[in-house]
């Protein structure tokens, strides 16, 4: 008995603290647009915990457990962890409505209490099941191999699945009320057994589920918009194990937000340009004749579409690491058009590993609409390896059409791999032969964009004739022998991470994409940065 319960409850410990801390990290992550930073952050206030909770067993062993059992202990200590950790979620999204840096604070304190409770058991079950053993070492590994079975189980169990079917607040119920009914369990295997406390621990998981709602309502709207903002709500929201998107409404289109972070709008009218669209209408003035494009990234898919009502493009293949995306498209008609147009095809994969996979695969168009330089993993869609990567793939005279998010590091880095570089508004376009296209050519191949089987600019609409004219007479300067030449840039690699690294810090927060939410909720129509 005494063997059983101590494997049981290493390995039960080890599953819901890992859990636990993959939950905070998706909701951190959430918070913080995915900053790199994140994971170092939580997992170091884990441990913390950890070594704390290590720290405050060795004493109760020392006290406490050296003739008794600890079986109580245990159960008191998984409940009021699994107690502690439903409320102090909502505790960090209300401190989050404050201020972001006291949001953070918050739960560097919170993470570090919760893994207090839960690491002061493993200590203490290693004591008990060595307690009577002769051979310690035999006793102790097998608690170890017990914990570690339970720990990974958390992310196959939680990260892999339930991610993939649940949302995240009910995840956090369900690991809530297992965490209860696993202290019950403890107390009803303490001798004597004694009724009251697993009937408190049994009560307090009919409790919870009742006072879930009301705390965990707009949960993810209180960890991404500040103060002052919960008026709006999501329209839509997707989760699975890829991540998390949300759709909010303006006047000027609804705004997707992908991690936290804004991804785009439902738009593809470039004289509003709510969303920066006239961008994706550039094609027609960096290669002659697009008739293969890759595009990696589909998001609201409002570029895609841009692209499949250009005539000369044949075949537009799109990489989506997220499937969450499809079905937000699938809401929105103008973009949901594409997912059945007979020239484009989508695959669900990370960009650059479909490319690796697909060798022969050659384009005459690269676009990548990129998320922020400083996200996370960010670095993997725009080092120098990864452009080079890139040009294996194009065709001779091919273009890759980057956003650089305003970090000139990929300007330096896309002159360092190509030896032509133009750029537009904050994206770069990239190529080994020179962009030659005159301003008549560029006009005339804008004026084969169609929306509705009509031609687009013929409209005699102002706004876009003033369109057509700012696009056909673009500057599209050869930049890449100067880039070259700075010396104030850093070439990106896959090794330096630099557009991740370079500049930040966790509390400097980049609130650039704060202010444009609150621009584009406004009723005037300001183009994204991003």
């Amino acid at each position: 008995m005494q063997r059983s319960f101590v494997l049981f409850f290493a390995a039960a410990t080890g599953y819901i603290s890992l859990s636990q801390e993959m939950l905070w990290m998706r909701l951190v992550s959430y918070m913080t647009g995915g900053r790199p930073a994140v994971f170092a952050y939580v997992l170091g206030f884990f441990l913390v915990g950890v070594a704390l909770g290590s720290f405050f067993a060795e004493r109760l062993c020392q006290r406490r457990f050296a003739t008794s059992s600890p079986v109580r202990f245990v159960g008191l200590m998984l409940v009021i962890s699994a107690v502690f950790y439903h409320l102090s979620i909502a505790a960090v999204a209300a401190a989050c409505q404050v201020s972001r840096p006291v949001g953070l604070a918050a739960t560097a304190l919170i993470v570090t209490a919760v893994s207090f409770l839960i690491g002061g058991i493993f200590p203490i079950l290693c004591h008990y099941g060595a307690r009577t053993a002769r051979d310690v070492g035999l006793a102790i590994s097998r608690v170890y191999m017990a914990n570690i079975v339970g720990a990974t189980l958390g992310p196959l169990l939680t990260g892999f699945l339930l991610m993939q079917f649940l949302p995240t607040d009910r995840i956090i119920l369900c690991l809530t009320l297992a965490t209860l009914l696993l202290g019950a369990a403890a107390f009803l295997l303490d001798t004597p057994p004694r009724l009251l406390a697993p009937a408190a621990a049994i009560g307090l998981a009919c409790l919870i589920p009742l006072i879930h709602q009301p705390l965990y309502d707009h949960l993810l709207e209180r960890f991404h918009l500040e103060r002052g903002n919960l008026e709006v709500h999501y329209s839509y929201i997707n989760q699975n194990r890829s991540g998390i998107i949300a759709v909010s409404t303006s006047p000027t289109g609804d705004i997707l937000w992908g991690g936290g972070v804004y991804d785009g709008m439902f738009t593809t009218d470039p004289a509003l340009d709510a969303n920066g669209i006239k961008r994706a209408y550039m094609v027609a003035a960096l290669h002659p004749n697009p008739k293969n494009v890759l595009e990696i990234g589909l998001a609201s898919a409002s570029w895609a579409r841009v692209l499949a009502d250009y005539p000369p493009t044949q075949k537009i293949t799109a990489i989506e690491i997220n499937p969450g995306y499809l079905d937000i498209i699938k809401h929105y008609p103008q973009q949901a058009s594409i997912l059945t147009d007979p020239k484009f095809t989508v695959h669900i994969d990370d960009g650059r590993r479909w490319l690796k996979r697909n060798p022969a695969a050659k384009f005459d168009f690269m676009l990548q609409n990129t998320t922020w330089h400083w996200r996370s993993h960010a670095t993997n869609l725009l080092s120098a390896d990864y452009f080079q990567l890139c040009k294996s793939h194009l065709n001779p005279g091919g273009v890759i059409y980057c956003n650089t998010t305003g970090c000139e590091d990929v300007l330096y880095t896309a002159a360092a791999v190509f030896k032509h570089v133009v750029r537009y508004k904050n994206f770069v376009a990239a190529s080994d032969s020179p962009f030659t296209l005159t301003p008549e050519q560029i006009r005339q191949n804008l004026l084969k964009f169609q929306t509705d089987n009509k031609p687009l600019f013929a409209s005699t609409d102002p706004a876009l004739q003033s369109v057509l004219h700012e696009l056909a007479s673009a500057d599209l300067t050869d930049l890449a022998n100067a880039l070259r030449s700075r010396r104030d840039l850093q070439l990106i690699t896959d090794d330096n991470m630099a557009p991740e690294y370079k500049q930040s810090r966790l509390f400097n927060r980049d609130r650039n994409w704060r202010s444009l939410f609150l621009r584009l909720s406004s009723s005037q129509s300001t183009p994204p940065p991003q």
